[in-house]
């Protein structure tokens, strides 16, 4: 694999804040904060009760939610915040304070659970490259909902936002800082984490809290957090800015987007006219991958090649499953090809090097005419069709049994589709942990596709019809369906049409014919 990864993890658990005087905050003003965050492209999980998840999903369609279980968090400390909080020593020396880590129970202890959260979740979720926490409430306005992030050049330390430089030496001891939080630079919004540090975090932070409650004193995260600076600097890299919720900055980009196509030598013919009306038609376009064997490479013009040996698994591998080295030719329905050419559509946000987040995924013999625009103000649009078959549709229960299908006529198998990595690897992590707890074994995504399609004496399956499911269910509030991404399939290949793009398969160009079989002229009622 080659991009890095990333997940954020936030946490939610009601501390009585609606009925705080002072720093008063209510669930209401936390849940519609949240509601922004949700609304960036990020793979983001959360941790709360069962109450705020319903509130999730009913306001902004949030699945991604978790039990917040108390079980090896820093509650369990409870008694002893409690103890030092209500401590005469204690309220003396920070008498001059009235901030909520000075008086308030469970405020501290929700600050340090952050680093709980990220090694949970590193445990369940081991495959990514770097493990980041968000406050619930980190993006209050819409300034803030970023449209498109380059994670490709995360950094290999742990990245934390400060208000200025820090000189180790000017770092005062625990007690100095409790009375004086004014010279504390640090901010706990974003802390990114690579996943080689998430468990010294963990076990170093908590020797910190240890260590304050035998100078029987507690603060915040950001106090903790600096003098672990103190300490180990070479672990960390500071972002400095003068703003609060600023560290994703660093990685916002304007919203581009890449187009990857995979192709073979049947498509060649087709694949200049492809190229050509792409990079005429695509809004936003930045670079176009065409993903085949060296063999063809040489055959390619106007657009970066991508070896198609530099992807987990080969045809030969896929042949293997789907076929157990049987003749696949006769009965079969497809040859090895056709179910290998969705698994690297699939597979490209974590192969091709510096992709784009948001990547229009085209089929090599589906030209553009006329220009079209995949996502606008943050939500992605989508072109619909009536292929509904019961194979993929039974295959895609399998694969994920928790997935809901919206619509039972319609279908996103319109020959070109717009991935977006978060929503990918929120894919394949559900897929992942629900082939594990049925089998109890672990596979890569890929391979599961093909393991349920053979064991369930399945013929089929399709990319697209999984991804446009699954966005509509764990995604609905990024997406939109349009049937004015006006599309057909043809025989002919035209120089001109009022449609946005045509879909040329080789085994209709010999018939001479135009269909329309597919077009979706009015959606369904939600």
């Amino acid at each position: 694999m080659n991009n890095n990864s990333i997940i954020f993890v936030t946490a939610f658990k009601d501390i009585d804040r609606s009925n705080w005087g002072k720093f008063k905050c209510t669930v209401d003003t936390y849940t519609s904060w949240f509601g922004n965050l949700c609304k960036m492209p990020i793979r983001l999980i959360c941790y709360c009760e069962e109450d705020v998840a319903t509130i999730l999903d009913s306001k902004f369609g949030f699945k991604n939610t978790y039990p917040y279980e108390t079980d090896n968090t820093f509650f369990k400390y409870e008694s002893k915040e409690k103890e030092i909080l209500e401590s005469a020593s204690y309220k003396e020396l920070i008498a001059h304070r009235s901030d909520p880590e000075c008086n308030k129970l469970g405020y501290n202890i929700v600050q340090h659970n952050k680093y709980c959260f990220l090694d949970r979740t590193k445990r369940f979720l081991p495959g990514y490259s770097h493990y980041a926490w968000i406050d619930f409430g980190y993006v209050r306005d819409d300034a803030h909902i970023y449209s498109s992030f380059d994670f490709n050049k995360l950094e290999d330390k742990i990245e934390i936002a400060s208000f200025r430089n820090i000189n180790v030496a000017d770092i005062v001891d625990p007690v100095k800082l409790c009375v004086n939080p004014s010279t504390n630079p640090m901010q706990g919004g974003v802390i990114i984490i690579p996943s080689k540090d998430v468990e010294w975090m963990l076990e170093t932070y908590s020797n910190m809290v240890l260590r304050y409650y035998d100078l029987n004193i507690v603060d915040d995260d950001q106090a903790l957090l600096l003098q672990l600076y103190k300490s180990n600097p070479e672990r960390f890299t500071l972002y400095i800015t003068p703003r609060w919720f600023d560290l994703l900055t660093k990685y916002k980009v304007h919203l581009y987007i890449d187009v990857v196509i995979p192709t073979c030598e049947k498509d060649i013919s087709t694949l200049p006219l492809v190229i050509k009306g792409a990079r005429k038609n695509i809004s936003g376009l930045r670079n176009i991958y065409v993903v085949c064997n060296t063999s063809i490479k040489d055959k390619i013009q106007d657009a970066i090649f991508i070896d198609e040996a530099n992807y987990p698994f080969t045809i030969q591998d896929v042949a293997q499953i789907r076929f157990n080295n049987k003749d696949h030719t006769g009965a079969a329905r497809h040859g090895p090809g056709w179910y290998y050419q969705q698994l690297l559509k699939l597979y490209s946000f974590a192969v091709i090097p510096g992709l784009s987040i948001h990547h229009l995924i085209i089929d090599s013999e589906t030209i553009f005419y006329n220009p079209y625009t995949p996502v606008i103000n943050n939500i992605a649009y989508y072109a619909v069709s009536n292929e509904v078959r019961s194979n993929y549709r039974t295959h895609m229960k399998l694969l994920l049994p928790d997935i809901k299908i919206k619509y039972s006529n319609i279908s996103g198998i319109c020959h070109q589709m717009l991935f977006q990595t978060h929503v990918l690897l929120n894919l394949f992590d559900r897929v992942c942990a629900s082939y594990k707890q049925t089998t109890n074994v672990s596979e890569s995504f890929w391979k599961i596709m093909l393991l349920v399609m053979v064991n369930n004496n399945l013929n089929e399956y399709s990319e697209y019809d999984i991804y446009f499911n699954f966005i509509l269910a764990f995604h609905s509030w990024s997406v939109k369906l349009s049937t004015g991404i006006t599309w057909d399939i043809t025989g002919i290949i035209s120089e001109t049409s009022d449609l946005i793009y045509l879909t040329a398969h080789a085994h209709l160009r010999s018939w001479n014919i135009y269909r329309d079989q597919y077009k979706v002229k009015e959606l369904p009622a939600t």
